[in-house]
C-alpha cells in the first residue's frame, strides 16, 4: 500500500457508508494495525499467525485495551481462504 495511506482512515470511511452486514479484515503487517482496531464489534480480524499485525494486537490485549472484533489466525493462503469460506479457492 502507499506509504501516505491510513488503512484506519479508510475503513472508518467504509463503515460510515452503510450499514455493513460483516467486517472482515484481513493482514499481516504492521501497517495493518489501524485498520484491524477500527473493525467493530461483531466484526473478523483474521491476523497472520506471529507476523507483526497479530503481535501488535496481542500487545494491545495484554495491555488492557479490548480489541472490538474476533481474532482469528491464519499462516497459510489456503488457511485463510477456508476461515473466509472459500476452500479450494486458492
Amino acid at each position: 500500500s502507499p506509504p501516505n495511506l491510513c488503512k484506519g482512515r479508510v475503513m472508518q470511511e467504509w463503515l460510515a457508508e452503510k450499514e455493513w452486514k460483516r467486517v472482515i479484515y484481513c493482514g499481516d503487517g504492521g501497517g495493518d494495525f489501524e485498520g484491524a482496531i477500527s473493525v467493530p464489534a461483531g466484526g473478523t480480524i483474521c491476523a497472520r499467525k506471529d507476523w507483526s499485525l497479530h503481535k501488535k494486537l496481542q500487545e494491545r490485549i495484554a495491555g488492557g485495551t479490548a480489541v472490538r472484533g474476533e481474532i482469528q489466525t491464519w499462516e497459510t493462503q489456503p488457511e485463510l481462504a477456508a476461515l473466509l469460506g472459500l476452500q479450494g479457492a486458492i
